[in-house]
């Protein structure tokens, strides 16, 4: 008797020290992410005030995808920023220094676009977006190598990632909702103002609420190869391998982003507006999304999420060619916003789960930047092979069609379960 009510105290106090560390870390990912959905400018509170700007100054769909594609470059290269976090100590420390330096760069570039005379389009313009979104992609870096350090031990990625998700999607409905006003007004800058300070709150979070264990990875050359050879290692497991692609197919939309907007405000003529509400709604249905990815992904085999997350992920593409009005701009973003979240959930915990701790900075990176690379490149095809169709196929089946090619490239992640189930 005496050894089963010791087993039983020992289940109830992991369980209880699981419950406080998710707490805890859930707190201060969720905080950081939250953070950088406001500042972040492809999709933050500045994405639709510099579309706007953008359009204003002449711009037509495929000048605004060549801008923001150039602007989302730094996404593609997080394995860089990974591997200089992993072998690069920055004043003793792998994660903290590099955020608070992250969150200093960002609030001074979005503060010069704010305050200083910056010609809209010109390579300043551009210049100081992409130097932003260099910063806000090295502290997603930093958060999410911290992340899978402190949480795949414990075995909360899933949940960890919900939270994380869930705040950086109330952001985007506060961004959304805020930046349709700001378009309305015409008060541009003072989104990029507000960005700033956002990313001032982060470098003050980075020191205040990150702590990490004393740096024991070699510095400076002798880091770098140590990092790499790991890194070579890793990458010859079929695991990683077949993550990567995984990831890749999935995340190919070409309807979504500059395209959708520009479909919806100009096209269909909804109003700036109105698509700011609507991304506000799909913001939080993407948190609601999160909520539910939270209850069910510590019970659900990763096989059967991955099932659920290609149907969603089709589906998601799908959805927004409905879009005829005012009302179905509205419930198509719900219903779009849910079922990409729960889907692109399961493929964050995949790739979480596959990363050896000791080079989560560059791995997980790797496998987001690749994500982020397959998106922004199917957003800049959408955008030209929009411009090319819209004229014979008129603007509802010119965006069905890049809706279907999305749909088509999801559901082909089917193929490649059997190599998943194997490596897994």
């Amino acid at each position: 008797m005496r050894g089963r009510s010791a087993t039983a105290a020992s289940v109830v106090y992991r369980r209880l020290v699981a419950a406080s560390a998710l707490v805890r870390l859930g707190w201060l990912f969720g905080a950081l992410y939250f953070l950088q959905g406001l500042v972040e400018p492809g999709d933050g509170l500045v994405a639709q005030p510099t579309r706007a700007m953008l359009e204003e100054s002449g711009r037509g769909a495929g000048a605004i995808g060549d801008a923001m594609l150039i602007a989302s470059l730094p996404w593609a290269i997080k394995p860089l920023f990974g591997l200089i976090s992993d072998a690069f100590p920055l004043a003793g420390s792998r994660r903290r220094s590099y955020l608070a330096l992250s969150g200093a760069v960002a609030a001074a570039a979005l503060a010069l676009l704010a305050f200083a005379p910056v010609e809209v389009g010109g390579w300043l313009f551009v210049g100081c977006l992409t130097a932003a979104t260099a910063a806000i992609a090295f502290a997603d870096v930093a958060v999410d190598a911290h992340m899978v350090e402190v949480a795949q031990p414990l075995g909360l990625t899933g949940p960890i990632q919900a939270i994380q998700w869930g705040a950086i999607y109330v952001a985007a409905a506060l961004a959304g909702w805020a930046g349709g006003a700001i378009c309305e007004a015409k008060a541009y800058h003072l989104s990029f103002g507000a960005a700033a300070l956002g990313a001032a709150a982060t470098l003050a979070l980075a020191l205040a609420g990150v702590r990490e264990a004393p740096v024991t990875t070699r510095a400076g050359p002798a880091g770098v190869r140590a990092a790499l050879a790991e890194l070579a290692a890793a990458l010859r497991e079929p695991r990683l391998r077949s993550t990567a692609i995984f990831l890749v197919l999935w995340s190919f939309s070409p309807g979504y982003g500059a395209v959708l907007d520009f479909h919806t405000t100009r096209t269909l003529g909804l109003g700036e507006g109105a698509y700011g509400d609507a991304t506000a709604i799909h913001a939080l249905a993407c948190a609601g999304g999160c909520a539910l990815y939270w209850a069910i992904s510590r019970r659900t085999p990763m096989i059967a999420l991955l099932h659920a997350a290609i149907g969603l992920g089709a589906a998601s593409a799908l959805v927004y060619a409905a879009i005829e009005g005012p009302r179905s701009l509205l419930w198509t973003s719900a219903l779009g916003g849910a079922t990409y979240m729960v889907g692109s959930l399961a493929l964050l915990d995949l790739a979480a789960r596959a990363c050896p701790p000791r080079l989560a900075g560059t791995l997980f990176a790797l496998l987001m930047a690749l994500q982020n690379l397959s998106l922004s490149v199917a957003t800049w095809l959408g955008g030209h092979a929009y411009e090319v169709m819209v004229g014979p196929l008129g603007g509802r089946w010119a965006y069905a069609a890049l809706a279907l090619a999305g749909a088509v490239a999801s559901a082909g992640c089917w193929l490649l379960l059997p190599a998943v189930r194997r490596s897994a």
